[in-house]
């Protein structure tokens, strides 16, 4: 089966008259999850659980033919902003696809991915 993707919640503008509700999707365990890059989006993720859990970030090859999967641990309740993914700057990350690749291994383990406007 393809990666689940996460649509992108684009943020509005500065002169947006509407606020966005920007909410959470939880892991597909089974076959895992993708957004498509377009070097404006910020991933963040959330421990919805009780229990710690271990998300993975799927790394690509680097202009220094670099490959190292993260793993980024959430304590119960925890929410945290993706360090190493950030807004223009993914290499390393962007698969040959034009996506990013993660998965979480339960569905409380939740992620969102948002896209800061066009003008950024």
């Amino acid at each position: 089966m393809p990666r689940t993707t996460i649509a992108p919640i684009d943020i509005p503008g500065a002169y947006a008259d509407a606020d966005v509700v920007a909410g959470w999707t939880a892991s597909d365990v089974g076959n895992k999850n993708q957004y498509p890059w377009t070097g404006r989006e910020v991933l963040e993720l959330r421990n919805a659980g009780v229990t710690t859990r271990a998300c993975v970030l799927t790394s690509a090859l680097d202009s220094q033919n670099r490959t190292n999967d993260v793993a980024i641990s959430l304590l119960s309740g925890q929410h945290r902003v993706c360090p190493f993914i950030g807004p223009r700057s993914a290499e390393g990350w962007v698969q040959a696809d034009g996506y990013v690749y993660f998965e979480g291994p339960h569905i409380e383990a939740e992620w969102r991915v948002l896209r800061l406007p066009a003008a950024f």
